[in-house]
């Protein structure tokens, strides 16, 4: 069994269950003039190296959810790299108007702020990474400003949501998830859904806290209870409203296809999912791919992970790694990918 609440609040290891590194710059970019706003998009970057690489954080999620990728790309490798994470409208130290949220809305949000931060002058020199709501965003972003990517990871997200359950079950499962909950049943139900069961009962792999945290589920509601120690809580109306574009998002098969068109075949796009993913099953990645024009795009299927993915194959040879050799030369990425389609096609 987990951890109780109290006994994580007084663990040796939680007041330093997140150590964020210090950015290299950070501020907030004022976007949306002309839509709605203006409001303040909180944003950081790590690193001075050439290589430019933009994370887009999901639901209810700030960009400080990427901090293992902060570390490793932006300080570990800070010469190589610069790492920019921001908040989404709506959470973290963001501003969170009350109006319409939309995927395409927030994609615009994003290129306001890579203009604010001077990352807009040259063709081919991001490479975005999307997960879940993020990688909804990265879509809209690409049909966007095509000519700004230098590739695009697509990450525990699909083009529209598919459920396979009757309507009414859909409709009542929606309602359930946006009930305020008790704090522990929120976090019980919420690593249920985003993580397998293996990895929940399973010890914190290397790097983490020492002392560490029995298992991965006392790990998940540390740091989630961190979180709320140190970063505004998102108001429960603009969970809503994020949901909301969540669940309004649709990359028509026409957008889909032009996708893959418009990035020219010279932008890598790689689509990652769990195969055990309770959130966003994996056949809407399944679904991106084929809808793109044939080689665009390279599935690279996950066995036995959730939808955190980026957390999840956090172990040696895992994620980051993976995306470091992708960024660069990228051969293991994309022959991994190549290989891992085929298992799941045959499979």
């Amino acid at each position: 069994m987990p951890l109780p609440i109290p006994s994580i609040l007084t663990h040796p290891s939680f007041p330093t269950v997140i150590s964020l590194p210090q950015p290299t710059r950070k501020g907030k970019a004022p976007v949306a003039t002309t839509r709605g706003g203006p409001f303040d998009i909180a944003w950081e970057v790590y690193g001075e190296g050439n290589i430019r690489v933009v994370w887009v954080m999901g639901l209810n999620a700030p960009g400080m959810a990427w901090h293992r990728q902060s570390r490793y790309f932006g300080v570990d490798r800070g010469h190589i790299y610069s790492s920019l994470v921001f908040d989404n409208r709506g959470v973290g130290n963001s501003d969170k108007p009350l109006l319409r949220y939309t995927t395409t809305e927030m994609a615009r949000d994003l290129l306001e702020v890579l203009s604010h931060v001077g990352w807009t002058g040259e063709e081919r020199r991001i490479h975005l990474v999307g997960a879940s709501m993020g990688g909804m965003i990265a879509m809209e972003f690409a049909l966007l400003a095509p000519h700004l990517l230098a590739s695009l990871t697509l990450q525990s997200t699909a083009a529209k949501l598919i459920d396979p359950l009757p309507w009414y079950t859909t409709l009542v499962n929606r309602v359930t998830m946006f009930l305020p909950k008790p704090l522990p049943l929120r976090l019980q139900h919420t690593q249920s859904v985003l993580f397998t069961p293996t990895f929940l009962s399973s010890a914190p792999s290397p790097p983490t806290t020492d002392p560490t945290f029995p298992t991965n589920a006392d790990l998940f509601i540390a740091e989630e209870l961190w979180r709320r120690a140190h970063l505004p809580i998102t108001p429960w109306a603009n969970y809503l409203l994020q949901g909301l574009a969540v669940s309004g998002h649709c990359i028509s098969a026409d957008r889909l296809k032009s996708l893959g068109e418009v990035l020219e075949g010279r932008v890598k796009i790689r689509v990652i999912t769990g195969d055990e993913d309770k959130l966003v099953a994996w056949t809407h990645s399944k679904e991106i791919v084929e809808g793109m024009e044939e080689g665009r795009g390279e599935l690279v299927m996950e066995r036995g992970c959730g939808h955190v993915v980026h957390w999840e194959r956090g172990g040696e040879r895992g994620y980051n790694v993976a995306m470091e050799e992708y960024f660069g030369v990228g051969e293991w990425a994309w022959g991994r990918g190549r290989e891992e389609s085929a298992r799941g096609e045959s499979g």
